[in-house]
């Protein structure tokens, strides 16, 4: 399993090395700005279906048909609302070029909203290997797909045409994955089921958009497409190893923790394992990015984006407070309570804004400095939170 996520890390970062060296900063930009409004529809819309199923004692193969139908209604609103937002966005970052991309994405979650939802039992039963084979093979599709398109288009458009392709791809292989064949059905009951639990996954997804994107707005229409794709570059960098190893931990730590609610103290065991993995690649990860920016520029994006080399100075420290924010958010879902999470998105997006107000005059590097200051804003709260979720540990109830 541990060589299954390596190998998909590294289709994903030889990927990117390859698209940097062949589209420019603009090409990135372009694409970074559509995308704003495929995430953004996509968290309005969420449901919480995946989260639901995990946490529910429920078999997933009890709810995949309420589930699927939910996705596929879901997908295809997100798909009209995606459409009809293609000139408003172009219009706010005035460049026609966006019109065409957003059209193109828009096909993007219609055809997702078919994978069978039966793919969560990866997660749920924690069939661990069998889900990195299957997100590896993704991955493979997604990253030849993008650099050939690359290669032809020389624009924007080749991320695109790869998300489709590989949408349809993960269409195809979540049925051959798994035997069960959803239908469509209607269940007022898994409705209500999944709307309790959801609402706060919605809430919390739309707070954490804001709070992850709402710098993308402010870098792509006061600074333009080119600054936008070069501060695209040196976030993801920066939060590079926390992206890669909180995801992979996570994935399973969730699922496990889900499954030891009652108990409490092997709960808090693997919450500090996870941690203390995430954390401490975190700290190591953003040492190496603070010391040796120009070089890890170099070596993963080439020479025209330099540019972002000041910028990883700064969000370095950012990838690291990211490392621990990353690794508590999961005990609040696995405890029942997303509701923290939701609250946690909130502060962080009221200290974006602020910052974003007071230190945009400085400059694409202001705009970094208020991502750092937002992500620190809401430790404090999680810490307090996790004290008293370590206050009802004792009780044996998962609140």
């Amino acid at each position: 399993m541990t060589l299954l996520r390596i190998a998909g890390r590294g289709v994903t970062i030889v990927k990117t090395a390859i698209l940097a060296r062949i589209l420019t900063p603009v090409d990135f930009g372009q694409f970074g700005a559509a995308a704003l409004s495929l995430s953004l529809f996509e968290v309005l819309t969420e449901t919480g279906v995946n989260q639901a199923l995990i946490y529910s004692d429920k078999k997933a193969g009890e709810l995949v048909n309420p589930a699927w139908t939910v996705a596929i209604v879901r997908g295809t609103i997100i798909s009209v609302l995606i459409a009809l937002s293609a000139w408003p966005v172009s219009m706010f970052f005035s460049d026609n070029n966006l019109i065409k991309l957003i059209l193109l994405l828009a096909l993007v979650p219609l055809i997702k909203g078919f994978i069978n939802p039966m793919t969560v039992e990866f997660v749920k039963e924690l069939q661990f290997e069998k889900e990195a084979m299957f997100r590896l093979s993704l991955l493979i599709i997604d990253g030849f797909t993008a650099v050939i398109s690359a290669i032809f288009l020389k624009s924007a458009l080749a991320f695109a045409l790869a998300m489709i392709i590989a949408g349809v791809a993960e269409v195809i292989l979540s049925f051959l994955f798994f035997k069960v064949r959803p239908k469509l059905s209607f269940s007022r009951q898994y409705l209500t089921e999944i709307m309790n639990y959801g609402k706060w996954v919605t809430l919390s997804g739309i707070g954490y958009w804001f709070s992850a994107e709402l710098d993308d707005f402010v870098a792509g229409k006061v600074f333009g497409m080119k600054t936008l794709g070069i501060y695209q570059a040196a976030y993801k960098i920066s939060t590079l190893p926390v992206t890669e190893i909180a995801g992979s931990v996570n994935q399973v730590s969730f699922p496990v923790m889900s499954k030891l609610k009652e108990d409490r103290s092997r709960f808090w065991k693997i919450f500090i394992g996870s941690i203390g993995v995430i954390g401490g690649i975190g700290v190591i990860g953003g040492i190496i990015l603070w010391m040796w920016p120009r070089e890890v520029v170099l070596i993963l994006l080439g020479d025209k984006w330099l540019g972002a080399v000041p910028l990883i100075r700064i969000l370095a420290v950012f990838g690291v407070v990211r490392s621990i924010e990353s690794g508590i958010q999961p005990v609040f879902l696995a405890s029942g309570k997303p509701k923290v999470a939701t609250i946690g998105n909130l502060i962080k997006v009221v200290t974006l804004v602020l910052g974003l107000v007071l230190l945009t005059g400085m400059g694409i590097n202001g705009v970094a400095w208020a991502a750092l200051l937002s992500g620190m804003a809401v430790i404090p709260y999680y810490g307090w939170e996790l004290g008293k979720l370590g206050g009802l540990g004792g009780s044996g109830k998962s609140g």
